[in-house]
């Protein structure tokens, strides 16, 4: 098996292994969020299920609205709040808490007070709208409705911008219930299971998407980097490669150049004739190995990396590097090493 075949198998290990990785870390993230079940809590007329895992609630007065406030320093914080307010005044109000033109019909991205937003009109059984904008890496879901002329605010802020915690603020609110009853109907919890894709999953990511980044990202990379090596390691044209008179031909022969500290992989065209051996890159003469010629260069066999059999040349990179570039100047003791099933043969040419 070629050396690139076997980086590449090393780089796809890399990828799985980062891959097991992150489900790792988020399956535990998700685990963290959800362990708990819920405790009702008064909410106005209403009762409404907060995580058990939250602190009990710090109780407030600010501009007329009634706060509590329940904290977890590693989940978030929600706030429930209320405050008297007409009915027929809401939309004006949620326009100007939400720095709105104007009240969604439906659902709008818009941009305000430095945040990315997303506002849904979650209008049923009583008008409502749900808004989530980000801040920094995290995310602050806020349900605003309008229920017998009061206004009821339940806002979730948390560093996180998974999915889960999207969830998590779902069900609670979900959880609403007016005299043991559950205040909204199937209708809503199919609207809020719909936010994160209605969203783009810009505010709410699956779990999946990030799984799928090491793989998105690195699989591109590797097929085009195959591409580009297996057009680099072509051999010349043929009626160049007649003129050559060749004893020995490889397409896409792995080669390893080290100079100057820096060692570089990649598929080079390889020709073994009567003069010595070429190298070819993109069907060019790129570095050409003399046989029979007096210098000083070193030549030996071995196994390198993955246990690769190989035939190494050690000489001035100006002897060897026949096309020359005015970005790059090969200058020094270059080292040209060219793994193959048959070092020997490779070697008894230059002998």
């Amino acid at each position: 098996m070629k050396v690139e075949k076997k980086i590449q198998i090393l780089a796809m290990g890399i990828i799985l292994l980062v891959t097991g990785s992150l489900y790792l870390i988020f399956h535990r993230i998700e685990a963290r969020a959800l362990k708990s079940g819920f405790r009702p809590v008064s909410f106005g007329v209403f009762t409404v299920g907060i995580p058990r895992s939250f602190d009990p609630p710090i109780l407030k007065e600010k501009n007329g609205w009634h706060i509590k406030t329940f904290m977890n320093r590693q989940i978030g914080t929600l706030e429930l709040a209320t405050a008297s307010a007409a009915s027929s005044d809401f939309q004006k109000a949620a326009v100007r808490y939400f720095s709105l033109k104007n009240f969604p019909v439906h659902t709008v991205f818009y941009h305000a007070g430095g945040s990315f937003r997303f506002a849904k009109n979650m209008s049923a059984r009583v008008p409502g709208v749900l808004v989530i904008r980000t801040r920094g890496r995290g995310r602050v879901f806020t349900y605003f409705f309008n229920y017998h002329n009061t206004s009821y605010w339940l806002s979730f802020s948390t560093g996180h911008s998974l999915a889960t915690y999207a969830g998590l603020f779902f069900k609670v609110i979900s959880s609403l219930s007016l005299e043991g009853r559950s205040f909204h109907g199937p209708a809503f919890g199919e609207a809020l299971q719909r936010v994160c894709r209605e969203g783009y999953f810009v505010f709410c990511q699956p779990v999946l998407l990030f799984l799928l980044i090491p793989f998105v990202v690195g699989l591109p990379i590797l097929l085009i980097s195959g591409a580009v090596s297996r057009r680099m390691g072509r051999l010349p044209d043929l009626e160049t490669l007649n003129t050559l008179l060749p004893f020995y031909t490889e397409a896409n022969a792995s080669v390893m150049l080290k100079l100057k500290g820096r060692s570089q992989i990649m598929s080079l065209g390889l020709v073994v004739n009567g003069r010595g051996i070429q190298l070819f890159r993109f069907g060019r003469l790129w570095i050409d190995i003399p046989g029979k010629v007096p210098g000083k260069r070193e030549v030996r066999v071995g196994r390198g990396w993955f246990g690769g059999r190989y035939f190494q040349v050690v000489a001035p990179a100006e002897e060897l590097i026949q096309i020359r570039s005015r970005f790059i100047r090969y200058s020094g003791m270059m080292t040209v090493r060219i793994y193959s099933d048959q070092p020997q043969m490779l070697r008894q040419y230059l002998a």
